[in-house]
C-alpha cells in the first residue's frame, strides 16, 4: 500500500542541498520549480523539499521507511541556531481495488509510526566496518557487498545492516548499486585498471598514452578508486595495453589497432564467481584486426 506523506520541517534549504550534493548515498536535482529531488542510491522512493520548508515523499516499500526516513532527516540542515523538527501534515493512502475484506483504517497520533524500529548501535560500527572490507576483498572489489551480505557476516537483521551502512555510508564510501550498475562500474573499473597498469609499467607508446589519458579523465572519481583496488591488490586482473603492428603472411596483411587485450583468465573467473554469469563483450578487449590481400595482376 503506497502512502504519500507532506511534512513540515525547518531545515536550511541552501545548506541541506550542498549537504546533499556532497553526500554519495544518492542521487540528486533540482526541478524547474525550485524543489530539490532527492533518491537513496538502490531505493524507489523520492523526496521533494521546497524552499518554505515542506517535504513530500511518497513510500511505496514500508521495508524502506524503516531504514530511509531516519537515515534522511540525518541529511537535513536546521535554520541556523535551532534544533530540528518534521513534523507530518498530510497523508494520502492508494489502496487496492477491490479492498481486502479485512481491511480496516485507524488513525494514530501524528507522532506514530507504522515503521519497525532500527536503531543505531555505536558498537556495530567496527563490525560493519570490517565485515565490508572483508566482504569488497572477497567479491575483487568489483562490487560493494550488498546490504543482506553484510547482514549475513555481522549476524544482524537487515533492517539494522541498512541502517548502520545509510549512517556511515560517507566514513567507510558504502553505497548500495543495482545489479546492472555493479556490473557496468566492474567492466569499467578492469578496463581502467588495465591502462593504470600500462601507465605505471611502461607509458612510452604515444598512441596508447592518449587513449590511457582519455580513459582517465573520463572515468569517474569512484570508478578510478575501485580501478586503483583492484590494481592494488589483484594486479593479475587487468588486461595488457598493446601497441598497433602489421604483419605479412603471404598475399595477406594484418594490421592490429592499439589498446586493450582480451582479459585475463583470472579476471574472467573472478567476474563469473562474483555476477554468476559470462563477462561482457569488452572482455575480448578493444583491438580490431583488419586482413589486407595482395592480388598479382599476370
Amino acid at each position: 500500500m503506497a502512502v504519500q506523506v507532506v511534512y513540515k520541517a525547518n531545515f536550511d534549504y541552501c545548506a541541506t542541498y550542498e549537504k546533499l550534493r556532497q553526500s554519495t548515498v544518492g542521487a540528486l536535482d533540482v526541478t524547474q520549480k525550485g524543489l530539490i529531488w532527492f533518491k537513496f542510491n538502490g531505493t524507489r522512493t523520492v523526496f521533494l523539499l521546497t524552499p518554505g520548508g515542506f517535504i513530500q515523499v511518497k513510500w511505496s516499500d514500508l521495508e524502506e521507511k524503516k531504514v530511509l526516513f531516519k537515515v534522511f532527516k540525518g541529511l537535513l540542515v536546521p535554520a541556523a541556531g535551532k534544533k530540528l523538527t518534521v513534523k507530518p501534515l498530510k497523508q494520502q493512502v492508494w489502496v487496492d481495488y477491490p479492498a481486502p475484506p479485512d481491511f480496516k483504517l485507524y488513525w494514530c497520533e501524528a507522532e506514530t509510526e507504522y515503521v519497525k524500529q532500527a536503531e543505531f548501535d555505536p558498537s556495530l560500527m567496527e563490525p560493519v566496518e570490517k565485515a565490508v572490507e572483508e566482504l569488497r576483498r572477497q567479491l575483487y572489489f568489483l562490487r560493494e557487498p550488498t546490504v543482506m551480505e553484510v547482514a549475513v557476516k555481522v549476524g544482524k537483521t537487515p533492517e539494522t545492516a541498512r541502517l548502520m551502512l545509510y549512517e556511515m555510508a560517507a566514513k567507510i564510501g558504502w553505497r548500495e548499486q543495482s545489479g546492472e550498475e555493479a556490473e557496468k562500474e566492474a567492466e569499467e573499473a578492469i578496463n581502467l585498471a588495465g591502462w593504470m597498469k600500462w601507465r605505471a609499467e611502461d607509458g612510452q607508446n604515444h598512441k596508447l598514452a592518449e587513449m590511457a589519458q582519455e580513459a582517465m579523465c573520463t572515468a569517474s572519481p569512484h570508478i578510478v578508486k575501485r580501478a586503483e583496488k583492484i590494481l592494488k591488490n589483484f594486479p593479475e586482473l587487468a588486461p595488457e595495453a598493446k601497441p598497433s603492428h602489421s604483419k605479412r603472411d603471404g598475399e595477406s596483411s594484418f594490421y592490429t589497432s592499439a589498446g586493450l587485450s582480451e582479459w585475463p583468465e583470472e579476471a574472467k573467473k573472478a567476474w563469473r564467481k562474483v555476477f554468476l554469469k559470462k563477462p561482457p563483450t569488452s572482455s575480448s578487449g578493444t583491438r580490431t584486426t583488419i586482413a589486407f590481400v595482395t592480388r598479382k595482376w599476370l
